[in-house]
């Protein structure tokens, strides 16, 4: 600042070094001086003018800063959009190579499952099958063959969740690995109807009955000379396509990518909406349309969530399909935004500096300055401890106070980072902690483990698996190497296995035989990816040659049980029509004496004939009784749907002329309709409503018959009003041949109850009596509800 000590005026009486002496003219001042004395009056407007010059200088840095900011703001917008459509151009390209490719895969696969050796071989029986009712032998075994040979296809590792065969000329369902869908006529489908021009996968749909969209790949079976007498029908799983569509990319948490039907409808999940009710919806846009026409096309709109999106249409031609690939316009100008802040902050820095060296440079506060110079180079030498001191309110001032601040600031940082060191060094050793734990247990593991990296190269191998499989981990020390030589064709496995998990990203698990050292075992692997930056994958194997050893020896002896039953079967069968020609013969020619000699017994001989004829006849029935109770399982029939309460009343009916002579009655009450034998179940109720005739009191007969509900069986309930039982015979009498009465009382074999019981325990259920003595008795039963486990138990007795 200009000093005005030069400017001031002598004090009175006093004159001035120079100065004329009292009562001379004063000098004339000189130009210099003039222009002294008006700097002198600027410099004591630059405490005002300081304010102003600072506005000015933050106006001009904001103004320049503001236009530099808005250009760059609009060229990276623009340079965003442009790369963003680029993206989804390469994505989109990525995605329909991986579209046409899953389709491709499900066309190979359709056509190898109907190509199958021996499949067309088994369509004939299956038709007499058909037409003759189930239950033929050999037919039924022809359904089981197919079913095995269905079977494999119908797995998340072919793509398909359920695997069919139908019949060429009606388009009936002969066999499937879906029981729901057997006996169904599906020659109106179009799946149907194009598998005779060659296999393939048939254009996605939205199925009413599985309440989601599903596509069909259908294949013709040939005969031998070329006609075509079957055709092979399998649900293909979309999971793997919405997998494919959605496998994790470079921009994998902005792309949503998915497919839509010739109707605009989701075929695939999208990435934002789990629900699995979305897929009722589509995209009704006229781009939509078009690309399902065959334009494709790139637009900025709204998507199915309600969110600004630049969109890929790209159409799917050899499908009817159309690919979506979307990016969120706001995860796409994200970037552009945190700049934008970051430009904003800088040009606030950038007028605060501006407004501070225009301060400094007006006031020529040099002093404040250079301390703070000073002090900031102290800082940079690591001295935080530093502090400037000034009593100046001005900016000097709040700049010290800042200085200040920001010292203390950048202490209790470096405070923290040494901290935050320390706590590193402490995760460090834990993290080291936790690998040495890793590796022990590994190294404790009963079974093979090894872990491979990227390169297919073992990472880390357990003394399990350095022994069995004869593998070298890398760097590997001469205690750590294997003695027996390892197997080249498992080590090729392994390898290709990993390989396939690196590429797909996905588990997988198998079997192989391993023949390291000469030994030969059979493993069962686990593959798993590994979610580190290396890549890596876990392989964990288990020896499995003792349990599929013990799995065949049990085999073996089912075999040898079920041909030893099916020989007791025979014998019994055999047995009883042996046993009961001789008794008919007895009977027979023991009633001709009683009629054409009557004359020639007396009193004591009759008697005597009656007791061989009566003995016989309940010789017949207790062999018939008996073959009866064999053949509940043996000649049981199929689970079906049946109406009880309808059975019920049938079986009411043959046994009314009992019911009449009896005197009494049978109540049916509400009834429901399940699945069981309903042969069988007729015997069931016959047995307990002739059971509580026979054993009555003086009293009429009552029984009534009623079931109820319990949510997954149902529980049924056959009660009289007869003679009653003890409770010390509850179990007793569900035993063959046990009764409590003698045939002078009642009449019986026995066996009645012990059939009623073993019907019951087919049916998957358990029957009980609770009684009162001489008050009747109750007899109770529960059959299960769940048709389909049924089906399932069924096919699995018939499979084994």
């Amino acid at each position: 600042m200009t000093s005005t000590a030069d400017t001031e005026a002598p004090a009175s009486g006093a004159p001035a070094s120079g100065a004329p002496a009292s009562g001379a003219p004063a000098p004339k001042a000189p130009a210099n001086a003039v222009a002294r004395t008006v700097d002198a009056s600027r410099g004591r407007l630059d405490l005002g003018l300081s304010t102003k010059a600072s506005v000015a200088a933050v106006g001009f840095t904001v103004a320049v800063l503001s236009i530099v900011a808005s250009a760059s703001f609009w060229s990276a917008e623009t340079a965003l959009r442009t790369s963003a459509r680029q993206r989804l151009i390469a994505v989109g390209a990525e995605k329909a190579a991986a579209t046409e490719s899953w389709f491709a895969a499900a066309d190979r696969l359709i056509g190898l499952a109907a190509g199958q050796p021996g499949l067309a071989g088994l369509v004939a029986p299956l038709r007499a099958n058909t037409a003759a009712g189930p239950g033929t032998g050999a037919d039924d075994r022809a359904a089981a063959q197919v079913l095995a040979l269905l079977r494999p296809w119908a797995t998340r590792a072919a793509g398909f969740s359920a695997v069919s065969l139908i019949e060429a000329d009606r388009g009936e369902v002969l066999v499937s690995t879906a029981p729901d869908e057997v006996g169904k006529l599906v020659g109106r489908r179009r799946y149907f109807r194009a598998a005779f021009a060659g296999a393939g996968v048939r254009e996605p749909f939205y199925s009413l009955t599985l309440r989601r969209p599903v596509v069909y790949a259908s294949a013709p079976v040939r005969a031998t000379d070329g006609t075509v007498v079957a055709v092979i029908a399998g649900l293909v799983d979309l999971t793997g396509l919405t997998q494919a569509l959605l496998r994790s990319h470079a921009a994998a948490d902005m792309v949503d990518a998915f497919v839509l039907n010739d109707l605009r409808l989701f075929v695939t999940q999208p990435r934002h909406l789990d629900d699995p009710a979305v897929l009722k919806r589509g995209i009704r846009t006229e781009t939509a349309r078009r690309c399902v026409a065959g334009t494709a096309a790139i637009v900025d709109a709204v998507d199915y969530r309600g969110r600004h999106a630049i969109t890929l249409f790209r159409p799917v031609p050899s499908r009817r399909l159309c690919l979506v690939v979307a990016l969120d316009r706001a995860a796409v100008l994200a970037p552009l935004h945190r700049h934008g802040a970051i430009a904003l902050a800088i040009m606030l820095v950038g007028a605060a500096i501006a407004a501070l060296a225009a301060v400094l440079l007006v006031r020529g506060a040099l002093g404040p300055v250079i301390a703070l110079a000073d002090a900031a180079g102290r800082v940079s030498n690591g001295d935080f401890s530093v502090r400037v001191r000034t009593d100046a309110a001005d900016e000097i001032g709040r700049l010290a106070d800042a200085f200040n601040h920001m010292t203390r600031a950048i202490a209790r940082r470096e405070q923290a980072i040494a901290e935050a060191a320390q706590e590193r060094g402490r995760l460090a050793a834990e993290a080291a902690r936790q690998q040495t734990l890793f590796e022990t247990v590994l190294s404790s593991s009963a079974d093979p483990i090894c872990v491979f990296d990227a390169d297919g190269r073992p990472r880390y191998v357990n003394p399990v698996a350095i022994t069995a499989w004869g593998l070298t981990p890398d760097g590997a020390t001469d205690k750590d190497a294997a003695t027996a030589p390892a197997d080249p064709r498992l080590a090729a496995y392994l390898r290709d296995r990993v390989a396939r998990v690196r590429a797909d990203g996905i588990g997988q698990r198998g079997e192989r035989v391993s023949r390291c050292g000469g030994w030969k075992r059979l493993y069962t692997f686990a593959f798993s990816p590994i979610d580190d930056p290396a890549g890596g994958v876990l392989c964990i194997g288990r020896d499995i040659t003792e349990a599929r050893q013990r799995e065949h020896r049990l085999e073996r002896l089912a075999d040898r049980l079920r041909a030893s039953n099916q020989e007791l079967e025979r014998f019994a069968y055999v047995a009883s029509h042996d046993l009961q020609e001789p008794l008919r013969k007895v009977s027979s020619f023991c009633r001709l004496l009683g009629t054409q000699y009557a004359d020639a017994f007396d009193a004591k001989g009759r008697r005597f004939l009656d007791y061989v004829i009566d003995g016989a006849t309940r010789m017949q029935t207790l062999i018939n009784d008996l073959l009866q109770l064999s053949r509940v399982d043996s000649r049981g029939q199929r689970f079906l749907p049946v109406e009880v309460g309808q059975l019920v009343a049938e079986v009411r009916d043959a046994l009314s002329h009992l019911i009449a002579k009896s005197g009494g009655r049978v109540e049916i009450g509400p009834l429901p309709t399940l699945a069981a034998d309903g042969r069988q179940l007729a015997q069931l109720f016959q047995n307990l409503i002739v059971n509580a005739l026979r054993y009555r009191r003086d009293a009429p007969p009552v029984v009534t018959i009623t079931a109820t509900d319990q949510g997954d069986r149902w529980h049924f309930s056959v009660r009289d009003n007869g003679i009653g039982i003890a409770d010390q015979y509850y179990d007793r009498i569900f035993e063959i041949f046990q009764r409590l009465h003698g045939q002078a009382e009642f009449k019986g074999t026995g066996i009645g109850l012990a059939i009623c019981k073993k019907i019951v325990e087919r049916h998957q259920g358990k029957i009980w009596v609770t009684s009162v003595l001489g008050q009747g008795s109750d007899f109770q039963f529960t059959l299960p509800r769940d048709l389909d486990r049924i089906k399932e138990d069924e096919q699995h007795d018939d499979a084994i």
